[in-house]
């Protein structure tokens, strides 16, 4: 099967389609963080969630974008082996 994302709107902070299987940029991470820190005390799930979002590939929303992805391997399965 594959996902088609479309992005209707920008958004200032957030919002990306985090792949946490995958591996990605993490030049964005630490500043991410430090913003968050600022939000959300240190064990909560919303900084769980930030870390997960920039610390594996993501895709940031903008108007009148779109994602195709492959949500199953070709196997048929959404494990990887």
């Amino acid at each position: 099967f594959a996902t088609v994302f479309f992005y209707l709107s920008d958004v200032e902070h957030g919002g990306q389609t985090g792949f946490p299987e995958a591996e990605g940029d993490r030049s964005e991470l630490e500043y991410s963080m430090s913003v968050a820190r600022g939000m959300f005390g240190p064990q909560s799930w919303e900084m769980e969630a930030v870390e997960k979002c920039f610390g594996k590939f993501s895709v940031k929303p903008a108007m009148a974008r779109a994602i195709l992805f492959y949500s199953l391997h070709p196997n048929v399965s959404t494990h990887l082996c």
